[in-house]
């Protein structure tokens, strides 16, 4: 079962007015986005994953949602519970915006059914280490609620980018070590903070939405994830209606219907020298695996970890997690790395090249301070 934790709720039910319709150009480099979906375009969307996360974000002074008037969490809830089978509700709270943010939390947790949290500490413009926050992270980790965090870059002009460093997490994390964290993005583009974080936190997560349409910085965070040994931390996100579920998938995926894709399947050398397969980087495109390991799951949970067989240089992760509220099982897709060995093979064939013959390196061109001499004497 593969579970999409990252996607925003659907602003309208029905169809969407004309003058809602408009695109964003900042969320995404490689095309504008439409923000307002329906229903229907949601669940059409999440067709190829089994269960998702579904949260919106209260902004301070905004607790009901501007184009229905309605308490944004019971919009959220209203929606979830409308398809049990396929979408899971997250409340999203603010700390200091006049009102007890621990009864909301209570009150969409025993009366709504929600089972997690989303904050964004830049979005909603408080301090992530402040006491109202750590009121927050205290009910949560007694209620047995994952936070979902904003964590990364933003293009939002107001919006402190301080307040979303990774770093953060490090001291939330060690003054709750029993809340479940999920940091989003990975961090964007502080890769290398976000896993020194989950490395060290065995509660704490990271997932991968919104990295694949800036394919060198996925690879490269990829790459240091594999490392530093940390993509067992890695869950599958979308960030949805930013990008969608599929485009995830085969955005980090080769397509295995292409013809260049099947030659880099068919030959692990021409795989690994590349760009094609290595700058996609990869993620899970099959659930038949190989080998397992028992650890720990994001949610307090036990976590069965598969291992595919490697195709060419690329390792391939799943994971299997059983939710204690649901009493199923659920599927957390894992992102997986081209691995450490391209690095070495790499170094392997330069010091494996022949040297250049002792009568051409003789004849080659010297630089001097009146010019460059070429063989014979010449001036350049």
């Amino acid at each position: 079962m593969i579970v999409d934790v990252h996607t925003h709720p659907p602003s309208h039910r029905d169809a969407v007015p004309e003058d809602q319709q408009g695109l964003n150009s900042q969320w995404r480099p490689d095309k504008a986005v439409r923000g307002a979906v329906t229903w229907a375009e949601y669940l059409e969307a999440m067709d190829v994953v089994d269960k998702a996360c579904v949260f919106g974000i209260a902004f301070k002074g905004q607790t009901v949602d501007p184009h229905t008037g309605r308490n944004l969490n019971d919009q959220t809830a209203e929606f979830a519970n409308a398809h049990p089978e396929k979408v899971i509700g997250f409340m999203s709270v603010h700390p200091d915006d006049g009102y007890d943010p621990i009864q909301e939390m209570e009150r969409c947790v025993h009366e709504l059914g929600m089972r997690g949290i989303k904050l964004g500490p830049n979005y909603q413009n408080f301090d992530p280490l402040g006491k109202p926050a750590f009121r927050v992270y205290e009910a949560a980790q007694r209620l047995g609620l994952p936070i979902v965090f904003h964590q990364g870059t933003s293009p939002v002009r107001d919006a402190p980018i301080r307040y979303a460093h990774p770093l953060v997490m490090d001291e939330v994390a060690m003054a709750f070590p029993e809340l479940r964290i999920v940091m989003a993005h990975m961090g964007h583009p502080w890769h290398i903070d976000t896993f020194a974080v989950i490395r060290k936190h065995p509660h704490v997560y990271a997932d991968v939405s919104a990295n694949f349409y800036r394919p060198w910085q996925q690879y490269h965070g990829l790459l240091l994830a594999t490392e530093w040994n940390v993509l067992d931390k890695l869950v599958f996100g979308s960030d949805y209606p930013v990008a969608t579920p599929q485009e995830r998938w085969t955005g980090c995926w080769p397509s295995t219907s292409s013809r260049r894709a099947r030659r880099c399947h068919a030959s692990p050398k021409r795989s690994s020298t590349r760009s094609s397969t290595a700058t996609r980087s990869a993620c899970l495109a099959s659930r038949r695996v190989r080998g397992s390991t028992l650890d720990e799951g994001p949610f307090g949970t036990r976590t069965l970890t598969y291992l595919k067989r490697p195709t060419s240089n690329v390792q391939l992760f799943a994971t299997i997690r059983t939710c204690p509220r649901t009493a199923s099982s659920t599927t957390l897709l894992l992102a997986g790395s081209i691995a450490a060995r391209t690095a070495s093979g790499a170094l392997r064939r330069a010091s494996a090249r022949p040297k250049r013959p002792a009568h051409r390196r003789a004849g080659m061109a010297s630089c001097g301070s009146r010019g460059i001499k070429r063989r014979g004497g010449a001036r350049l």
